[in-house]
């Protein structure tokens, strides 16, 4: 059993962004295999499926055997952000083509005085 997890994010404008999650399986605490699983996360406006979308996550899921996933957004994509706040979530879909949120949440987006040059 997997259980869904709330969890605020802060992302800083035109800067890179990297985030490791980890499924936990409960009855076993160590990290759920994963193996087959397909993932898709969205940032938007709201926690509304129609609102606008901010942005697609890139992810890393090479360590989605072992439980663990990366998203990741770059600096082009985050410097391109105009909005404070938005919600993402992240969508697990397994290999019967059942899918099911485990990790969303608030997203702020922080401006950042020092950028890349």
């Amino acid at each position: 059993m997997i259980i869904a997890k709330k969890y605020p994010l802060k992302v800083r404008i035109g800067r890179d962004y990297k985030q490791k999650f980890t499924v936990i399986d409960k009855t076993t605490g160590l990290g759920a295999d994963l193996t087959g699983w397909s993932i898709k996360a969205q940032i938007r406006a709201s926690s509304d499926k129609d609102s606008s979308l901010i942005a697609d996550f890139a992810i890393d899921a090479t360590g989605l055997p072992q439980g663990y996933f990366y998203l990741s957004l770059t600096d082009a994509v985050t410097n391109g952000i105009t909005a404070d706040y938005g919600h993402y979530d992240v969508m697990f879909t397994d290999p019967s083509s059942f899918d099911e949120t485990y990790f969303y949440g608030p997203i702020t987006f922080i401006p950042s005085p020092t950028l890349k040059v």
